[in-house]
């Protein structure tokens, strides 16, 4: 009976350190535990590897949020795989940047988020337009010590020591040279407003002119137009000009030949003018007269074959008076009383 205890409190002993191990071994490494992982996973695509590797860190908003889990090359691009640790709000569109954490060349994936509300699609990667390499300090110094070493030195300190002369040598004219710079310098400080408000205004030309951009494109293409079809044209123009020369060569040719007998014309001509120019104002005063002249005598000659016309004053009243008074009178023409002669 002790013997059967005793073999059961050995057994109870075993088992149990067996399970105490396995629970400190299961919670020193339960996020590597698979049916434990609740990690979650993002991929993003790299121009280049830039230094990441496995375990390097991720950050969001200066916090430690995970850890690069894996590196797979595709093609001339490196999509990386990063396990994070929480639920992010990344947005529809986020972006990530390698940077250097250190000067010894520590490099960590920045993950910045987008500003829009949407959620990020984990099954989608990162593309690359989105992605940024960082600027690797150890490998450009290495860069530049390469390129230090095919430096000739003794060639390089003799152009050093000609650079030195030559100032020295231009010292007075150098320094005027950087006393005009200086004042240069001094005066756009001061038209510091003037010309912000010149690039302004600059700035407003170029909008109109953008605006207007199809109105002088046209204008342009008229002007083509127009200058195409001058070219065309312009044998008839040539020809034209021509003939209007010769034509002035022959009016001063006949003007030449006939200036004896045009003289005489265009003095007249002149003297006719003067005539009317002295009697303008006769003339106009006489034209509302003319024209009621002319009304009355269509009037009278439209009513028939014949018109009735008087003449005033063409013989003295005393003449014609007594034929006008036989006309309306009696028909007899009266005789002139007798005058008394003198007594015999």
């Amino acid at each position: 009976m002790r013997r059967f205890e005793n073999r059961n409190t050995t057994r109870t002993g075993v088992v149990g350190i067996a399970l105490i191990l396995a629970t400190v071994a299961t919670v020193s490494n339960y996020d590597q535990l698979p049916f434990l992982d609740s990690d979650h996973e993002i991929r993003a695509v790299f121009a280049d590897a830039g230094g990441i590797k496995t375990g390097d860190k991720v950050e969001f908003a200066g916090v430690d949020v995970g850890t690069v889990r894996d590196l797979e090359l595709r093609g001339n691009d490196v999509e990386i795989t990063m396990s994070i640790r929480d639920d992010l709000n990344l947005g529809e569109a986020p972006s990530a940047q390698m940077r250097t954490r250190s000067v010894l060349g520590a490099k960590a994936i920045v993950l910045i988020p987008s500003t829009d509300d949407d959620r990020f699609d984990a099954d989608t990667a990162i593309p690359l337009e989105r992605t940024r390499t960082p600027y690797d300090l150890p490998t450009e110094l290495g860069k530049l010590a390469a390129n230090v070493e095919d430096i000739d030195t003794d060639q390089l300190s003799d152009a050093l020591r000609a650079t030195a002369g030559v100032l020295d040598e231009t010292s007075p004219e150098l320094g005027t040279a950087l006393d005009g710079v200086a004042r240069l310098s001094d005066s756009l400080g001061s038209r510091d407003e003037a010309l912000k408000k010149l690039l302004a205004d600059g700035s407003s030309v170029t909008g109109v002119l953008a605006e207007r951009s199809r109105q002088i494109n046209a204008l342009i293409v008229d002007g083509n137009t127009l200058f195409a079809e001058l070219d065309a044209r312009r044998s008839a123009i040539s020809t034209l000009t021509t003939n209007v020369a010769a034509v002035s060569q022959q009016i001063s040719g006949l003007i030449a030949d006939n200036r004896e007998q045009l003289s005489p014309t265009l003095a007249r001509v002149n003297n006719v003018l003067d005539l009317l120019e002295r009697n303008k104002a006769s003339i106009e005063a006489a034209l509302p007269g003319l024209a009621r002249y002319a009304r009355t005598l269509n009037d009278a000659v439209g009513s028939g074959p014949f018109f009735t016309a008087y003449v005033g004053n063409l013989l003295p009243g005393q003449f014609i008076q007594p034929f006008i008074d036989a006309a309306l009178g009696d028909g007899r023409v009266p005789t002139p009383p007798a005058t008394e002669g003198p007594p015999r």
